[in-house]
């Protein structure tokens, strides 16, 4: 080799470090900007979504009540009378009722549309008494509820009834 393509080739070299060392620098710097908006990120999701407390620190300049950070003080101080501080707290039940339409009935409101039935039977493999295994017959059906169902421009009420059944022998003897 030529002492020209060795020096050339000693150049390219250099020029390689120095890529790699830029290049690793420049990793280094991303690195720790990814660091700093993963805790930015980490941080206000907590403000965000963590739990919230009603709790503040106190603020210089701030006014803050002694008997707080202090209760031994508050009662050496008289500011409670023992009425106040013996007495059990209790909670009151809630009697509010749920408001109410004035006049509003569901009834009134649903009572002009179409009305269709539908029954829940019970499956063959159901239709055995518990007691003693005879087979179950039809009684009568039972209501469960009404939905209401809505198809855009039409409405109609769906009464829904699952069937009841009945042992015949259990029935004779009064179980």
């Amino acid at each position: 080799m030529k002492a020209s393509e060795t020096s050339a080739l000693i150049e390219v070299i250099k020029e390689q470090n120095k890529t790699i060392e830029s290049l690793r620098k420049t990793i280094e710097e991303m690195g720790a900007e990814s660091k700093i908006l993963r805790e930015q990120i980490e941080y206000l999701t907590k403000k965000l979504f963590g739990t919230k407390s009603e709790k503040m620190a106190a603020l210089t300049g701030q006014i803050v009540l002694d008997e707080i950070l202090n209760p031994e003080l508050s009662q050496d101080l008289g500011l409670f009378n023992e009425a106040e501080t013996g007495a059990d707290v209790q909670e009151e039940p809630d009697l509010r009722q749920k408001a109410t339409k004035k006049g509003y009935s569901r009834e009134k409101a649903l009572h002009n549309l179409p009305r269709e039935e539908k029954l829940y039977t019970i499956s063959d493999e159901d239709r055995v008494c518990s007691m003693d295994g005879d087979r179950l017959f039809p009684a009568g059906k039972k209501y469960l509820r009404t939905e209401i169902e809505y198809t855009p421009a039409s409405m109609k009420l769906v009464e829904v009834y699952v069937e009841t059944a009945e042992c015949r022998t259990c029935r004779k003897e009064g179980r």
